[in-house]
């Protein structure tokens, strides 16, 4: 391995001084060294994170910015040829903070400012904005296969901060965006009360509440599907294997239908009924998300009862995942009994009453 990555890594640590020498294409990548990195890659796979350490090393060090840049994307290509996303995954996401706190200045200088003299003043913002789709899309291949590392970076408030901030600017950066304002291990208890049936999930990768509103109603009928009204009920199975990754639907204009009105917990009346005029006041709305459904014991509520509405329907787009690592899912923790329903509607009802 060692005469891979001799040249490779030098390759790396020379630093670019001109400005024609940036590409933002697939002619930044000519050089042998990273050729006959790939290919030894194909021929050892078990070589792959040894590899991937040794870049997470150089990324971690003081280097030229547009050599970091190239060095992100070869990983995410790594990653996405069987590399483990997290021997790698903290040390691109530094340096996707690194470069948007690059591209921040970078926005901030004077746009009728010409490149060359933008290059001559801060080099590394124009080698920042140069490779930022490298950054972005590698840090895309390996948050979107590790549940921990989108944890961590949902903790980071600068870089949430910058990743709001910036993600009209910077090509593909909306998509971290989402990804990063998606629920993971986020629970949900959701009731009808109607029947008293009740169950509790847990989220991965739940983009928003149509999202939810997919997985949910195809668990909750399949979980009851014995007892009216959920027997009467058809499932879409289209629009879950769009909401869980599985296969996307080849129709345009393909969507899914609301079974129930979705409400939160505030839709309950003293005597655990869900109301009408609850119901109004506390419509879950499907371009929200997840996490800002109010919680009881740190789950979110959500009461399924009738719709205010003939129909409501959702196109499939706001189900499909924004990539195609991401598995989306609703697990089944706990099926509730009529007496947990009780008790969930009681701590529900005490809760909204101390919020008045």
């Amino acid at each position: 391995m060692e005469e891979v990555l001799q040249p490779f890594l030098a390759f790396l640590q020379q630093d670019v001084q001109q400005l024609e020498e940036l590409k933002a294409d697939a002619s930044a990548f000519q050089d042998s060294s990273i050729r006959e990195l790939f290919l030894h890659a194909k021929a050892h796979p078990e070589q792959i994170d040894d590899l991937l350490r040794l870049i997470a090393n150089f990324l971690d060090e003081e280097a030229d910015t547009y050599k970091k840049g190239l060095a992100c994307i070869i990983a995410g290509t790594l990653v996405e040829n069987g590399g483990d996303p997290a021997v790698i995954v903290g040390a691109v996401v530094r340096q996707l903070e690194r470069h948007l706190q690059l591209l921040e200045a970078y926005f901030q200088q004077d746009a009728a400012l010409p490149l060359a003299d933008r290059f001559e003043k801060a080099p590394d913002t124009v080698k920042a904005q140069v490779t930022s789709d490298f950054v972005v899309l590698a840090t895309m291949t390996m948050i979107c296969r590790d549940k921990h590392a989108r944890i961590e970076m949902r903790q980071n408030q600068q870089l949430c901060r910058l990743i709001e901030e910036l993600e009209e600017q910077v090509d593909n950066l909306h998509y971290v965006n989402v990804v990063l304002g998606s629920a993971d291990d986020l629970e949900v208890v959701a009731l009808h009360p109607e029947t008293s049936t009740g169950i509790r999930l847990r989220l991965s990768m739940v983009q928003n509440n149509f999202h939810l509103f997919t997985l949910l109603q195809d668990v909750f009928i399949q979980q009851f599907q014995s007892q009216e009204p959920f027997a009467s009920m058809p499932r879409n199975e289209v629009a879950v294997k769009a909401a869980t990754g599985v296969e996307y639907p080849d129709t345009e204009n393909a969507c899914d239908s609301a079974l129930f009105g979705f409400y939160s917990g505030g839709a309950l009346d003293e005597n655990g009924f869900l109301t009408k005029q609850g119901a109004f006041s506390h419509w879950l709305f499907g371009e929200d998300t997840p996490q800002r459904i109010p919680r009881v014991e740190e789950k979110a509520i959500v009461l399924l009862g009738p719709s205010l509405f003939a129909q409501r329907s959702w196109d499939l787009s706001f189900c499909v995942p924004v990539h195609d690592a991401l598995t989306p899912q609703a697990e089944l923790v706990e099926v509730l009994s009529g007496e947990q329903v009780k008790a969930w509607s009681k701590k529900i009802i005490e809760q909204w009453k101390k919020a008045k």
